[in-house]
Order: C-alpha cells, then structure tokens, then sequence
C-alpha cells in the first residue's frame, strides 16, 4: 500500500511513518523534504494516486483543505483512505487553565477539521473516513508545557490499529 503522510518527519507523523513503512511504501510530505502544507494543490498532484493519506502536519486551516480536496476526489473510490489527525483541544481546556478563555487559534483550527470531517462522513462515500484526537503527546509543539505526555509510539500503534477497522471513524486518544 502507498501511504502519503503529513509531517512526516518529527513526532507523531514520524512514528506512523516507521510503524507503516516495514510493509507499505511511505509518501512523506514535510518542511524536511520541500513540501509545505500551505501547497495544498501541490501536495494533492502529488497524493492522488496513494492509497492512504494521514493527514497529520499542523498549519492553520490547511488540514481541512486537504481533508475537503481529498474527500471530493475519493468519495466513491472504496481502495482510498483519509486519516486526519485532530486533538482533544477540540473539547478539553488547556494545560494553562488560567488563558484557557483567550483565543486560540491551533484549537479553532482543530474545531473546524472535526466538523468538516464530521460533515463529510455523513454524505455518501466509500473511501474510509478516521479522525483521531489525540491528547498532548511528547512532540517539540509542546516540549514547554510540564504535564502528562503520550509517547508518539503509543498513539502511533493505536492509530494504525483503528485505521484497519472499517467501523471505526472517529477515536479519542488521551491519558
């Protein structure tokens, strides 16, 4: 299986991508080997013909214009998958409750990814559809936050796991 992966190259899309890459051919789409989640265009030319994508770089709201261009292009394939990658922020406070009431937009931006996925997933389709939410994992976006972590490996082998269910659509991850 072809397997196109965001972020690719640090944290949790490192870790799907060693995890994936013993019996499928990993597509890596990171800063680390010239592409920017930005280029959603670019990265979709280059994407179309994998088999799986994860979804998983981080950029604004550039993670919902790869789910919404992707979904429309494998809506009716049932050989295509699309991962995203959301986060618990979606429903939980910050570790720094004391700002948790000040805007923040990596949350805004992880909210309108669960609702476009949770749009999509309702129209007809036959690609399979995840969306996992993982809590605050040991990644350098958090390395300054103290408090309970997750291993990338962990969340990593869950995902890969549910990913291989066809009910499953959306799981939440935290410790």
């Amino acid at each position: 299986m072809k397997i196109g992966i965001t972020g690719h190259s640090r944290g949790l899309g490192s870790a799907l991508a060693n995890r994936l890459s013993a019996n499928n051919q990993i597509v890596g789409f990171s800063r680390s080997n010239g592409y920017n989640i930005a280029h959603v265009h670019e990265i979709i030319k280059d994407a179309i013909d994998c088999d799986m994508f994860i979804n998983n770089a981080y950029n604004n709201y550039y993670q919902s214009d790869l789910l919404l261009y992707l979904f429309r292009l494998w809506q009716d394939n049932p050989n295509k998958s699309i991962v995203s990658i959301g986060s618990t922020v979606t429903a939980y406070p910050r570790i720094e409750t004391e700002i948790d009431n000040l805007p923040w937009p990596y949350r805004d931006h992880k909210i309108a990814l669960e609702r476009l996925f949770r749009h999509l997933v309702k129209q007809p389709h036959k690609c399979h559809m995840v969306l996992v939410s993982p809590g605050a994992m040991d990644t350098d976006m958090i390395a300054h936050h103290a408090g309970i972590k997750m291993n990338t490996d962990r969340v990593a082998d869950i995902i890969v796991d549910a990913i291989n269910k066809p009910l499953v659509k959306e799981i939440t991850i935290y410790e």
